[in-house]
């Protein structure tokens, strides 16, 4: 009470979230405990480590037990500077979160985004997702796109990309005769690919909800899982199949080949952690026969 006193009282940052976080998280874990560092209900550092481990167990992702743990340590401090404590809480350092950048979707989980995405209520998100996995196309560019920049003869879609310039989005033959299918479709054959009359734009300006709701409906992390997702997946699956950087440039669109070679050197570090296991999975059972020899 007194630190959320204080924060209010100064009209600090996060307020709602930081009084979510005691209310649902630490009050009731750490309420009975004494925060003076004395006696055997005291707070300390295995305390709290074993309150990280309690609620992963849970499943709540490690970046959400950070966001916990870094108002305890928040309030932590401000308790001291405001003289209610004479000690500190005991201090744990937050865990490294897997950058979201880093994950990307696997065969079957881009096999589950769409059998989802067939469920949803949206009549769009499963072209925005279809289309999202088989290229690298952004976000809002995907929803910017139109029916008349689609070329089916060199297969590219001519799309507004980031940063205002044109560029010509590279297709395979599958994506193009699906386009083909939904302009024939479409009653404006030549407009946006995403129609919205809402729209000042005219088109549909966000998937965000739609894709969300096809996460989790696929059994996955929304923290991790965005529409962004789906651009780094395309691109490093793309790398795998061992295309040159400016291959990679050319599909993903960077007008600098230094992005492009982030996707080689993740490419190769798999191929490095894969000759790993291949060794490991060869000399097992070389080690485990070794020692049934010694112990017969």
């Amino acid at each position: 009470a007194n630190y959320l006193a204080g924060e209010r009282e100064v009209d600090a940052k996060d307020i709602a979230s930081k009084e979510r976080h005691l209310r649902l998280h630490l009050v009731p874990y750490f309420g009975h405990m004494r925060v003076d560092g004395t006696g055997e209900d005291a707070i300390t550092e295995f305390a709290v480590e074993k309150f990280r481990s309690e609620f992963r167990r849970q499943g709540m992702a490690e970046g959400g037990i950070n966001r916990v743990i870094a108002t305890y340590r928040h309030m932590g401090r401000k308790l001291i500077s405001r003289r209610v404590l004479e000690k500190p809480l005991p201090m744990v350092k937050l865990k490294k979160v897997e950058d979201r950048r880093d994950f990307i979707f696997s065969l079957g989980q881009e096999r589950a985004m769409l059998d989802a995405a067939l469920r949803d209520s949206s009549a769009y998100v499963w072209l925005f997702i279809k289309i999202g996995l088989s290229t690298s196309l952004r976000h809002s560019e995907i929803l910017s796109a139109r029916f008349d920049g689609l070329d089916t003869q060199r297969r590219r879609l001519r799309v507004k990309a980031k940063g205002g310039y044109w560029r010509d989005q590279p297709l395979s033959q599958d994506m193009v005769d699906i386009l083909v299918r939904e302009r024939d479709m479409a009653e404006d054959r030549d407009g946006w690919i995403f129609p919205s009359p809402k729209s000042l734009s005219g088109h549909v300006f966000s998937m965000k909800k739609a894709f969300r709701r096809c996460v989790v409906r696929a059994g996955l992390d929304p923290e991790r899982a965005t529409p962004h997702t789906m651009r780094h997946t395309a691109i490093t699956n793309l790398a795998e199949t061992g295309a040159d950087v400016r291959t990679i440039q050319q599909f993903s669109g960077h007008k600098s080949p230094t992005m492009p070679l982030h996707y080689t050197h993740a490419r190769e570090e798999r191929v490095n952690r894969a000759v790993e296991q291949m060794e490991q999975a060869k000399t097992k059972p070389e080690r485990i026969g070794r020692r049934e020899a010694e112990d017969s």
